[in-house]
């Protein structure tokens, strides 16, 4: 049951005198195929599959880091010792690869400040470490200052023990850069001494969203949003760094820094003397690693997104890359927004949005013989995503990516020189990990073709295995005119589905899920439909979820399974008489974990998380028709037992989505039942998937989504745009994102044809619902005088009828007429009792009954299909009759439910 506000708690009582007590719905009263589960042990889908190019091993099977953040090998050493940045404050050493023992280098203890994005973050060894024992380390720091702590960015340089090499000696410290820090995000964190033999250093934009803190194109504040490079070395000609709070006589400036001697920027005169001219480059929100073309020098960065785009960057001397002003090759949050063409800032050479990840990390060129396929290529990872990707290196030219593995939470890549392995630092499990291709892994390879599945006993009739159920859902997805079907098959018979109410369910290890898509050629002719693919979601028995795609042959008899990187067709329709091609684009096995990723906090699979999307509650809640039965699905998974717990209530009472054409459902009921099918998978109120937080889940009130009359983060050149416009469309970025093809387009991932009909039922709410009154105030301004107006108050009865004006604003009756109110009446005949109860637009109208009204725990609601959950278009007199439902002398009030 969705959540309901104080105030819509408002209840009418009356008495009645009936016979007995009340029970829940009838049983179905014959079997089902719930009834009948047959276990899907024949069908082939391995648990452990070749399902990208490469995949991932434990480096050191018997060794866990304590969240490993960077991984360090010293220059110039013949059997390179590997070092790990551990982020708690600590670094440790490996010195034999055959036989690990980590061997603590440097504790840095309680000076470090390690919470969300802040820690020890980055070690870097002078280029001529073998000799002067010099090495930085780069970390977020705490001091207390006698009432509470401060917070610096601290770049500090240590020495060896010369009498240990596998020891830094702490009390060496020197404080280099010491820049206060006012947010525990965005501090950056990658260090690398370049070719050139400076010191560079990553550093973001302070913390928290929209460049708040104004940093983003400052070059006369604090060290922030940029890279910065140093002469550790303090070599003759370069000058001492200007006074700063945060800098120190420790280094010098390359004499060809870029702002060496400004004197304006951005048509502002800077006083030079305040100038930070430790920057190399700027512009940039939260560069966590970066690194070095081993082949030419060149620099190369990531740059983690406001929640809009995850960037790699070329990183030239000068150049700046538009953070806040822009976020990738788009515009930036709307108050610093820029949408020339000519903006004049350097746009990313490669990047992505949140359909395919949040948070790119880890970054190399990788140069080396292991994996020539990969030599010239940009390596990176996406932290919460969980993305290894790769960019081939093109001179001039934007980079196309290609994802190459899935594991989470690798925090940076970097090429051992001893055995050429590509290494990872996985904070989350505590692991280091490297690189494998499937040919040497132990993985088993998957179907080549839909028959080789055994999904089915005859793939060319389409005669399904025995183990396969059918569902139905309320609303689909929005799949470009396609009509799915969609089974699922459980691994046995006792094996019960994890429910919940108003939350996504798990499953048990081993469930599969299959979705088929056809294809009508000509538009509304069934005789034209085409086989184009069929799906497969599997939740394997190690507690993970892949994806993979099988693409019908021409013939229509049997289908291969889609390569890892995807395919797209062009096919031939007829629409209105009008033949044209329409693109079909069939998923890669990233594009699957795109949206069956666990939801916007990226939950594990094992929890409940978003991964079989439409297998929840609202959208299971209907009636389907089997052999001539027709009866509810969810009713029928109960009493077979595959929920766990089982319902506690009827299906009556369970939330239920409603189709676009459904005309008895309001226009409210009928647009959030479309958001909760295709858009919850991202926005669910929090920020880590979507940048903003709206709420598309249909548990929350409509205020409760945050989307009418909220300003977006990207306006798209709409003047006084909102998410929703209450009373304009054209100024409804919402709608605009659904009806616009591109980069901006919502959902982003696989479409390429606009669903008018949803177009035109969000227009049709807005112009038609949202401009009615939607809060108390604009009721009050329809009825009374002004929202001042004392007999307008809430919990007054201006008229006189015994019903308050708050009672009569959620009934929608007339405050100021007597005799218009809410109205609920009890007609009792010798053989016959009914029930009259006044529905209300967009609004469930729930019955309730006790035999004690004093006891507020005893109130039910009434069993029967005339009391379902529904938000009805428009207001009107409903009749239940209840004379064969004993009940005794009982009491009825009515509850009322905004949606």
């Amino acid at each position: 049951m969705r959540r309901v506000g104080w105030h819509c708690r408002a209840s009418t009582l009356f008495k009645a005198m009936i016979l007995s007590l009340i029970g829940f719905q009838p049983a179905i009263g014959a079997a089902t195929l719930w009834d009948n589960i047959v276990p899907n042990t024949s069908i082939a889908l391995p648990d452990r599959p070749k399902w990208l190019s490469y995949a991932t091993a434990d480096r050191f099977p018997t060794l866990r880091f304590n969240q490993p953040v960077q991984i360090v090998f010293p220059p110039e050493e013949d059997n390179a010792r590997m070092f790990v940045v551990e982020k708690i404050g600590r670094i440790v050493v490996i010195s034999n690869r055959d036989k690990p023992e980590p061997i603590t280098f440097l504790n840095l203890g309680i000076k470090v400040y390690n919470y969300s994005e802040s820690g020890l973050l980055s070690l870097a060894f002078h280029p001529n470490y073998k000799n002067n024992g010099r090495l930085f380390i780069y970390y977020v720091a705490r001091e207390w200052n006698g009432t509470g702590w401060d917070f610096f960015n601290r770049l500090s340089e240590l020495s060896v023990d010369p009498e240990d090499p596998n020891s830094a000696l702490p009390d060496s410290e020197k404080i280099i850069i010491n820049q206060p820090d006012k947010h525990y995000e965005h501090n950056g964190g990658g260090m690398l001494f370049g070719p050139d033999g400076y010191l560079y250093l990553s550093i973001g934009d302070e913390g928290e969203f929209y460049d708040i803190l104004g940093n983003g194109q400052k070059l006369d504040k604090n060290l922030f949003a940029g890279m910065l490079r140093i002469d550790v070395d303090k070599r003759q000609g370069n000058p001492l760094p200007n006074p700063h709070v945060a800098s120190s006589d420790h280094y010098a400036i390359p004499s060809d820094n870029p702002y060496v001697n400004l004197r304006e920027f951005q048509g502002i005169e800077l006083a030079p003397g305040k100038v930070r001219t430790e920057f190399y480059a700027i512009g940039l929100r939260n560069p966590w690693r970066f690194c070095f073309d081993p082949l030419n020098g060149k620099l190369y960065s990531g740059d983690t997104g406001d929640h809009t785009r995850e960037e790699i960057n070329e990183i030239v001397l000068g150049g700046n890359y538009g953070w806040p002003k822009r976020e990738g090759s788009l515009p930036g949050p709307q108050s610093h927004a820029v949408y020339d063409a000519d903006h004049g800032f350097v746009d990313p050479i490669a990047e992505y949005g949140r359909e395919d990840g949040n948070d790119i990390a880890g970054m190399l060129v990788y140069r080396g013989s292991q994996f020539p396929e990969l030599d010239g290529s940009i390596l990176f990872s996406d932290y919460f995503g969980g993305w290894l990707g790769k960019a081939v290196i093109v001179e001039g030219q934007s980079l196309d990516i290609e994802w190459l593995a899935w594991d989470g939470h690798i925090a940076d890549i970097a090429l051992d020189p001893v055995d050429g392995h590509i290494v990872m630092a996985d904070m989350s499990e505590g692991r280091i990990k490297f690189l494998t291709p499937p040919s040497s892994s132990k993985l088993s390879g998957l179907p080549p073709t839909l028959a080789d599945t055994g999904a089915f006993l005859d793939v060319k009739n389409f005669v399904l295995h025995p183990s396969w159920v059918p569902y139905e859902i309320n609303v689909p997805f929005w799949s470009d005119h396609a009509i799915k079907s969609r089974w699922i098959s459980l691994p046995g018979k006792s094996r019960a589905m994890r429910y919940k109410e108003n939350e996504a369910w798990a499953f048990p290890g081993g469930t599969i899920f299959m979705k088929h898509f056809d294809l009508e050629t000509r538009r509304g002719d069934p005789s034209t439909k085409k086989r184009l693919e069929t799906r497969f979601l599997i939740y394997t028995v190690f507690g993970s979820y892949y994806g993979i795609t099988y693409r019908w042959n021409e013939a229509q008899d049997n289908a291969i399974l889609v390569p890892p990187e995807g395919l797209k067709e062009a096919i031939s329709i007829e629409e209105d008489g009008v033949e044209r091609l329409q693109e079909w684009h069939y998923p890669s096995a990233h594009d699957c974990l795109v949206c069956h990723n666990g939801g916007p906090d990226f939950k594990a699979s094992g929890r409940f998380g978003r991964y079989a999307l439409g297998f929840n509650t609202a959208q299971l809640n209907r009636e389907i028709s089997f052999e001539g039965k027709v009866f509810n699905q969810l009713q029928a998974m109960d009493e077979a037992g595959k929920l766990n717990p089982p319902l506690n209530k009827s299906t009556h009472q369970l939330p239920r989505l409603a189709a676009p054409d459904n005309e008895k459902a309001s226009l409210s009921y009928r647009v959030r039942s479309y958001l909760a099918s295709n858009c919850e998978a991202c926005h669910e109120s929090v920020s880590s998937r979507s940048r903003l937080h709206w709420n598309a889940t249909f548990e929350v009130t409509t205020p409760e989504t945050k989307i009418v009359d909220v300003k977006p983060y990207n306006h798209m050149g709409i003047p006084d745009g909102r998410l929703i416009h209450r009373f304009d469309p054209s100024k409804s970025i919402l709608l605009e994102r659904i009806r616009r093809n591109g980069l901006e387009r919502m959902p982003p991932l696989g479409s390429t044809e606009i669903d008018e009909q949803a177009v035109n039922l969000i227009q049709r709410w807005i112009t038609e619902d949202l401009s009615k009154p939607q809060s108390f105030t604009d009721w009050v301004r329809v009825y009374f005088r002004a929202v001042t107006d004392p007999d307008s108050i809430a919990s007054l009865d201006s008229d006189g009828d015994n019903i308050s004006n708050f009672l009569e604003f959620l009934t929608q009756t007339d405050p100021t007429d007597p005799d218009d109110f809410y109205k609920m009446k009890i007609d009792r005949h010798e053989k016959t009792v009914q029930i009259h109860v006044a529905t209300i637009s967009n609004t469930y109208s729930e019955i309730q009954w006790t035999a004690t009204p004093g006891d507020h725990q005893s109130w039910k609601t009434l069993e029967v299909p005339e009391n379902t959950h529904f938000y009805p278009a428009s207001s009107s007199l409903r009749t239940i009759d209840v004379s064969k439902i004993n009940l005794g002398s009982a009491f009825f009030r009515v509850r009322l439910r905004e949606l």
